[in-house]
């Protein structure tokens, strides 16, 4: 089986897992128990044991897609690739041009949440990386913000839209100006400066973040975006 046939039944199957499956308690690498049986599988990439523990699985050719890609402060190809903890809680990777030496106006900010039927995929994954690094450059954005999302059945749903909501509230935070602090000690306004803070027209009543969305992307978390963007 192909990749991308194989990834997309990870998305018909996993999304149903994330819903049905009953609470996990930990991940686990290759190695279960003898006594331990399979209540729920995807086929090479995920596993389901009756004690609740969790296998998740690299299929056949896909390795090129999965390798993790670490981040990197030294620019490459006018890049640099952060992974922090907002002051929201929530872990986002960050694509950030270099800075504009005469930066007339402040930029857009798109927003990745990425696939994987809830249950895989990780936003270090080459599979994404690959394709949003050029990007943010050839965008002229302040930014690319990929989501790490909660993964099921060890956080069941709605968790991994709670988190999608909490990062657009971080996003609205920069996007006004407040300095919120990340788990590293470093801080968004490095992001204001040099002309790469987002841009918010009216930060008491709106987020401008247009999102990038794959095919897991659901009507949940779109409603709650909507909300976000009327009411906040």
């Amino acid at each position: 089986m192909g990749f991308r046939r194989s990834w997309r039944s990870l998305v018909v199957m996993a999304s149903l897992v994330a819903s049905i499956a009953p609470l996990a308690t930990t991940t686990m690498g290759a190695q279960a128990s003898p006594n331990k049986t399979v209540v729920e599988e995807v086929t090479g990439w995920l596993r389901i044991f009756s004690d609740g523990t969790v296998e998740r699985l690299t299929p056949p050719g896909a390795e090129p897609f999965t390798a993790i890609v670490p981040p990197y402060t030294e620019p490459r190809g006018g890049v640099t690739v952060h992974d922090i903890t907002t002051d929201h809680g929530v872990d986002v990777r960050l694509y950030l041009p270099e800075p504009a030496a005469a930066p007339s106006r402040r930029r857009p900010v798109v927003v990745h949440f990425h696939g994987g039927g809830f249950c895989v995929s990780r936003p270090s994954w080459a599979l994404y990386h690959n394709f949003y690094a050029p990007l943010t450059t050839e965008l002229k954005v302040a930014g690319i913000v990929s989501v790490y999302l909660p993964l099921a059945p060890e956080h069941r749903l709605p968790a991994a839209v709670d988190t999608g909501h909490d990062a657009l509230l971080w996003l609205r935070d920069v996007a006004c100006g407040h300095n919120a602090v990340v788990a590293d000690g470093s801080s968004t306004a490095a992001w204001n400066a040099s002309g790469r803070r987002p841009t918010s027209p009216a930060c008491s009543s709106s987020v401008t973040a247009p999102v990038a969305t794959s095919c897991t992307l659901w009507l949940h978390v779109q409603v709650r975006m909507a909300w976000v963007l009327s009411t906040q």
